[in-house]
């Protein structure tokens, strides 16, 4: 009975993990990706480690940082941001992507900030993505506008909700990428939505260049 109920869970885990390497092999050869996580140091690594072991030398092979949000903000900032009134998970998250985001663009002086995605299954990475891009945005010493897309995955998804959305996103991460503008887009859990995301993603104008990065 105990194995019965193991391989009720191997399975779809092991099929999530091969969906999950997919989506950050796609995303990898073609931008700089980073994992921002509000959990407390070092969760990815356990849950890797129980859960999905095949993910983690993937995660090294691509050289993909993890960054613990709660780490970037100290407990005193995090009061200040509390008593003006800010969203604290999303000012955590906030913070720790403008300093990716600020490394990543650092190569070269007044380099500009061209096109950031955000993807995620809460509202906190998506409203920290907007602030900090509209703050780059107004800054009148960048003459260019970063492109800020955002697509919010299904709340606290199942494994079997997650498994589809996963293999969706990597089809679409190289139109989403190629795509000239903003997007603020969200999955949810039925096909007509995925139908309409799709024919918006997927447009012709949106091919993605040969050999290009974000």
């Amino acid at each position: 009975m105990s194995l019965t109920l193991d391989l009720r869970y191997r399975r779809p885990l092991a099929k999530c993990s091969e969906m999950a390497i997919r989506l950050l092999e796609n995303a990898s050869a073609i931008s700089h990706v980073v994992i921002v996580t509000l959990a407390t140091a070092p969760w990815v690594t356990i849950s890797i480690q129980n859960f999905m072991p095949e993910l983690g030398p993937v995660i090294e092979r691509l050289k993909i940082p993890v960054i613990y949000a709660k780490e970037t903000v100290s407990p005193e900032e995090q009061r200040r941001a509390r008593k003006a009134g800010l969203c604290v998970p999303a000012y955590m998250k906030e913070v720790a992507m403008k300093k990716q985001l600020k490394l990543f663009y650092s190569r070269y002086e007044m380099q500009s900030w061209k096109n950031v995605l955000s993807i995620g299954d809460s509202v906190f990475e998506r409203r920290a993505l907007q602030e900090v891009i509209a703050d780059r945005n107004y800054d009148q010493n960048f003459s260019k506008i970063c492109r800020k897309k955002t697509m919010k995955m299904i709340s606290h998804p199942s494994i079997t909700q997650l498994i589809p959305q996963l293999e969706i996103l990597s089809a679409w991460i190289p139109y989403m990428l190629a795509h000239d503008g903003d997007f603020d887009l969200d999955i949810e859990d039925n096909q007509e939505c995925l139908l309409r995301l799709h024919d918006f993603i997927c447009r012709p104008e949106n091919l993605p260049p040969v050999n290009g990065r974000a």
